[in-house]
């Protein structure tokens, strides 16, 4: 999902329309897969899985760290690209999981690296959200 670690050659294995298809075979019930990439596919997964990793990234500022940091939102970068490293746990221990690729998708495809990869993504949703602070604070 992330230029850089694509640029750098680490790969999770997990791209937008795997996560939709996971989000789509919820509603069915379906929640861990084997693989999930011999699930079958669906049209919309592309779009489900876009509408979902933005929902996810969204909710997880508004419902989990800006309660955690109280009445002042820190604008430093560090916070925040701290923040969004931290983030990579939730594809170790949730996603990949899910997808049947184990903990930390050590059984993810042949060449993914999701223990360097994983982070690498998330630097940058960290770092998004302090350019978004810092363009809101400019208004």
């Amino acid at each position: 999902i992330s230029p850089l670690a694509d640029r750098l050659g680490f790969r999770t294995g997990v791209t937008i329309p795997l996560i939709g298809r996971w989000f789509i075979a919820i509603f069915t019930g379906k929640i861990c897969h084997t693989d999930i990439r011999q699930a079958p596919s669906h049209p919309q997964e592309t779009l489900a899985g876009w509408v979902f990793h933005y929902l996810i990234g969204g909710g997880v500022v508004a419902l989990l760290a800006l309660p955690l940091i109280g009445d002042t939102i820190p604008t430093d970068a560090v916070t925040w690209i701290g923040f969004g490293l931290i983030t990579s746990v939730l594809p170790w221990l949730i996603l990949m999981p899910a997808f049947g690729w184990g903990l930390f998708g050590h059984r993810g495809p042949e060449g993914a690296r999701p223990l360097i990869a994983s982070p690498l993504n998330h630097l940058g949703y960290g770092l998004g959200i302090w350019l978004a602070l810092m363009a809101q604070s400019a208004l």
